[in-house]
């Protein structure tokens, strides 16, 4: 349980700064585009990619810190008017449906990436499976944040009420 925590915590630190580092690009290079565009009369050709693709990377990486963070989209009120096993049981069970979930979408994102591998981007010297890519990977961080979210429920200590 403790080496799944360390690695889930790692890529999460690891996930918090590229996000970061991605926005603060995307901010960049939409104001020096803008700055370009209007105040040079020279539109840079690259910006559109560019930004598509780290906006791209940057929604699933926050999905993933969605995950780590318990701050996705869930039904609270149901689980809080069940019995502490029940939701416990259903926390879980939601839990391995995501990781059903996501490793389909690993396989189904790689082959996609696979079949898009030659298609190139018209103003950037870069494959666009590199954008294609960006939901498997952060699905095997985000089994891997489920697996740690599993092993907290199962191990959890029962909280002494007051």
């Amino acid at each position: 349980m403790l080496v799944i925590k360390k690695i889930s915590d790692a890529l999460d630190a690891v996930s918090k700064v590229i996000a970061s580092a991605m926005a603060i690009s995307l901010v960049v290079i939409t104001t020096y585009g803008v700055i370009a565009r209007y105040v040079f009369q020279n539109p840079l050709a690259w910006q559109n990619e560019v930004s598509v693709l780290l906006f791209g990377w940057m929604i699933f990486i926050g999905v993933s810190i969605g995950f780590k963070s318990k701050e996705h989209i869930m039904l609270e009120f149901l689980l809080h008017s069940l019995p502490v096993k029940a939701a416990k049981f259903l926390n879980i069970l939601i839990y391995l449906i995501c990781i059903a979930f996501f490793s389909i979408v690993i396989y189904a994102g790689v082959e996609i990436a696979k079949n898009t591998w030659a298609q190139m981007y018209y103003t950037i010297d870069l494959s666009t499976a590199w954008l294609y890519l960006s939901f498997p990977v952060n699905a095997v961080v985000m089994i891997i944040h489920l697996i740690d979210l599993i092993l907290e429920q199962i191990f959890a200590q029962p909280k002494a009420e007051v």
